[in-house]
């Protein structure tokens, strides 16, 4: 099993090449989730979606540990 770099990490299996383009299936290492495409296009949306989703993820953890919830503080 390939191992997740946490910085988007895919396997792209090109199956066919028509009209110019690509048709495949992308698969996400960290969760095994896979999904076809139909065009080369179609292919780099998928992988800036996953890129913009895991870097939206990663600045709310940032926030949230510099900004835990009133009730984590323990008073002195």
């Amino acid at each position: 099993m390939l191992k997740s770099t946490g910085k988007g990490s895919f396997v792209v299996r090109i199956l066919d090449q028509q009209y110019s383009t690509w048709q495949g299936t992308i698969t996400w290492i960290s969760n095994n989730e896979k999904k076809p495409f139909r065009s080369a296009n179609e292919l780099f949306r998928l992988i800036d979606e996953a890129l913009m989703e895991e870097a939206e993820e990663a600045k709310a953890a940032e926030e949230e540990a510099a900004n835990p919830p009133a009730e984590s503080l323990v008073p002195l």
